[in-house]
């Protein structure tokens, strides 16, 4: 097996990727914080919409790399019968010599021009899809970032309260 050697500078990459990107996730927290506080929710009422909103999102976000698998399949599905019935179309063709070369010559540059198209359009979408999967995933983790920062936070307002109730009781 082959050991992979991690230097320093790809992991001080990696850290500070990572910053940047919990750096984006906070800003946008404080974002979702003022637009809930602005509508006037109460700072608890607003951490539990926040927490609502980042769950839902997050679920749509995982949901996203079902989406390639019925194109696939159907694709793989298509080019399965395209492939048989041009061997078994081309096997049934016993003619006249010269006519069904031509016919044979043919009708292979056809279904490879056809095939070639076909399977391009399902090949730039897979290409595509590694970009934005990338995107997807910092998209995750922001959302994860935030959905702990809110439960931390939600966490200490509610013990604050608690504290506040037992005093005014004592």
């Amino acid at each position: 097996m082959f050991k992979r050697k991690l230097s320093k500078k790809k992991l001080y990459k990696g850290l500070k990727k990572y910053q940047e990107i919990e750096q984006e996730a906070l800003n946008e927290l404080s974002i979702l914080k003022d637009y809930y506080i602005e509508e006037n929710y109460s700072n608890i009422d607003a951490l539990k919409s926040i927490q609502v909103y980042l769950s839902t999102s997050q679920k749509g976000l995982n949901y996203f790399g079902l989406r390639g698998l019925f194109p696939t399949v159907l694709g793989a599905i298509v080019v399965y019968v395209i492939n048989t019935q041009l061997i078994e179309l081309l096997s049934e063709i016993n003619g006249v010599e010269e006519l069904v070369w031509w016919l044979k010559i043919i009708i292979i540059i056809v279904m490879g021009l056809f095939m070639g198209v076909f399977i391009s359009i399902f090949l730039l979408p897979l290409i595509l899809l590694k970009q934005s999967d990338r995107s997807v995933r910092k998209e995750i983790f922001k959302n994860e970032i935030m959905m702990k920062t809110v439960e931390k936070e939600l966490t200490s307002l509610e013990q604050r309260q608690k504290r506040r109730r037992n005093r005014k009781w004592n």
